[in-house]
């Protein structure tokens, strides 16, 4: 969790105005936040933190979708999904445990590359399991 509240503060440094991606302006939040249909519960829980910091900051209340909304001309995406497959975006780079964001025009992208927890515990006590007998 602590990876994720350092690549959200990742976030609001490469989503400066000089970057060309605008947060909020005047009050408004001018970017949803994009997750993917079935985000993963640390992906679902870095969208929500990053939408209280903005809104505890600006004010601002950014929604968290899981549908680009065509009215709505700047997106961050949270978490690689469908949404930033579209972008060319991959995480193919990245090793375990690192994340990527990528600022551009119109968006903001931020990810990392992790494995299932609850699927690795439920791994690990399964061999565990296997040790004792």
């Amino acid at each position: 969790m602590n990876k994720w509240i350092a690549l959200l503060s990742l976030v609001l440094v490469a989503s400066r105005p000089a970057s060309g991606v605008d947060l909020v302006r005047n009050g408004i939040g001018m970017p949803e936040i994009v997750v993917a249909v079935k985000p993963l519960p640390w992906v679902k829980t870095a969208a929500e933190e990053l939408q209280a910091y903005l809104r505890k900051m600006s004010g601002a209340e950014l929604p968290i979708v899981t549908k680009v909304s065509p009215a709505v001309e700047t997106q961050i995406y949270v978490g690689a999904s469908e949404h930033t497959a579209k972008l060319d975006f991959t995480l193919d780079d990245v090793i375990h445990g690192g994340f990527k964001i990528v600022a551009a025009r119109n968006y903001v992208i931020a990810a990392g590359k992790d494995i299932d927890n609850g699927k690795s515990f439920a791994m690990f006590r399964s061999v565990a399991n296997r040790q004792e007998a």
